[in-house]
């Protein structure tokens, strides 16, 4: 090797290395593609729940995943005790599909409780508990704003301003102009004061109020009001459904295909994945998140490509921290906790036995985005850092279990989606429009509901769609 970099020089030397990895993969390239009736793209929930869907109606597809696990942004952390959930979770009253899926596969759900009643709150320097916050000097709200929780705020002034009564009222043309509005502006049109504003800024789940539409933030609360006050998790953990989902399935899902071009012809779709193998199907079904399909290379170009290049995702960090002792006790406070550091929320959630094994800080949007160019390990010490400053009783009790970044995830880059001002009017509808033989699924083209149950949606909604294309093309 020596020899042979004097005689050539460094960029010429980088070519023939390059060549020489590029046989293998050529090689793999010649091989003939394997084919499917359907090829599904992700084994996350709405992948693996389409593709169970088309077996149960006599087709073989087959499903390829990028990552080296089931579940997508499903994520149980079997290894920590009680196996707290890092991803998706929470299953509401009208999670119909989810609930059926659950009941078909002999999985269960529990009801989702709090350890202890209340939340403590450390706002504008002040600790205090959730109870005292009306009254309180650090609550710089005004008028009717004073009687609401910071992480109410948002709920509160969308409530009083919401026009939307139906799931789907979001896509009717007569609210476009609510689209053509940040949340900020339409905040501030009912009224938040300046105070507020900033809270929300926080708190709110998104990237920002001036990057969320104000139509998508009324459908948003529209579904979560929608769903009552229970919530729900699933038995053994929300890992549990698509692995089950998986077993279920004849083909055997393809792991580590990561997805790196798709291109469409008159005979179908052809995938090729990063290490040079091949899919061929009549039809595809890809829940690809957008965030990271615009990394892909889509021929022809499909209709969707400025949408799929723009949509955003919320980014959302997750430290999960063990306790030495139940530090609460020490100063008379709820374990959870809502603040204006940058550590934002803390969840004491149980695990399905009752027991408080740790506590969940959840950080999103912006202040997730500035973490992600962070390592794990710096993470967990600045939240540990920050929480301990705001509340002094867990100093010296915390330690870092877990840190889960989805920006940083290279298979989701981020949690989920929203639209930002002007999106759902300009693409809404176009982005659940099949390219060619491919289908969009996932949570970001469900029309009625969000997270797993709108993954579900759309899986279904897609699934028959593709069964009766290829009903009409066997006729």
């Amino acid at each position: 090797m020596t020899s042979l970099r004097k005689g050539l020089s460094r960029r010429a030397f980088a070519r023939s290395v390059a060549a020489a990895a590029a046989v293998p993969l050529l090689a793999r390239c010649a091989r003939a593609p394997e084919q499917a009736e359907v090829l599904v793209i992700g084994a996350g929930i709405s992948g693996l729940y389409a593709a169970w869907l088309l077996q149960q109606q006599g087709l073989q597809p087959l499903v390829i995943e990028a990552s080296d696990r089931l579940g997508g942004r499903l994520l149980t952390l079997d290894h920590l005790r009680g196996a707290p959930e890092a991803g998706g979770q929470t299953l509401d009253a009208l999670y119909a599909r989810t609930f059926a899926a659950l009941a078909d596969l002999g999985l269960g759900a529990f009801p989702r409780r709090a350890f202890a009643p209340g939340v403590a709150l450390h706002v504008n320097g002040e600790l205090l508990d959730a109870a005292a916050w009306s009254s309180s000097r650090a609550n710089r709200l005004a008028g009717a704003e004073r009687d609401v929780l910071p992480q109410r705020l948002a709920d509160f002034h969308l409530d009083r301003g919401s026009p939307l009564r139906g799931h789907d009222d979001w896509l009717r043309g007569e609210f476009a102009a609510l689209d053509a509005r940040s949340l900020r502006v339409e905040l501030e049109r009912l009224g938040a004061s300046a105070e507020a504003l900033r809270l929300m800024e926080i708190l709110y789940d998104g990237r920002g109020l001036d990057n969320v539409s104000a139509l998508f933030a009324y459908r948003k609360r529209l579904v979560a009001r929608a769903g009552g006050g229970e919530l729900f998790r699933i038995r053994g953990g929300s890992a549990r459904l698509p692995e089950t989902m998986a077993g279920r399935l004849d083909r055997e899902v393809h792991l580590r295909q990561a997805v790196a071009r798709i291109e469409i012809d008159r005979d179908g779709v052809e995938v090729r994945c990063a290490d040079g193998q091949r899919y061929r199907a009549r039809f595809a079904l890809c829940s690809i998140p957008w965030s990271v399909l615009r990394q892909v290379i889509l021929l022809p170009r499909p209709p969707q490509a400025e949408i799929i290049r723009d949509l955003p995702y919320n980014k959302i960090t997750q430290v999960k921290l063990a306790f030495r002792r139940r530090f609460w006790e020490d100063d008379g406070l709820p374990p959870a906790m809502i603040s204006d550091r940058p550590f934002e929320k803390v969840f004491a959630v149980p695990a399905e036995d009752g027991s408080l094994n740790e506590l969940n800080c959840w950080i999103d949007g912006q202040q997730a985005a500035k973490l992600d160019d962070w390592t794990n390990d710096r993470i967990g010490r600045f939240v540990v850092r920050e929480l301990s400053s705001a509340r002094p009783a867990a100093a010296g009790n915390l330690e870092v279990l877990d840190v889960t970044a989805w920006g940083q995830n290279p298979y989701a880059l981020g949690a989920y989606h929203f639209w930002a001002p002007g999106q759902v009017r300009q693409s809404g509808r176009l982005a659940r429009e099949p390219w060619g033989p491919v289908h969009w699924i996932g949570e970001h083209v469900a029309v009625l509901q969000q997270g797993i149950e709108g993954a579900m949606e759309s899986a279904e909604r897609e699934a028959l769609a593709v069964m009766e294309r290829m009903g009409a093309l066997r006729r």
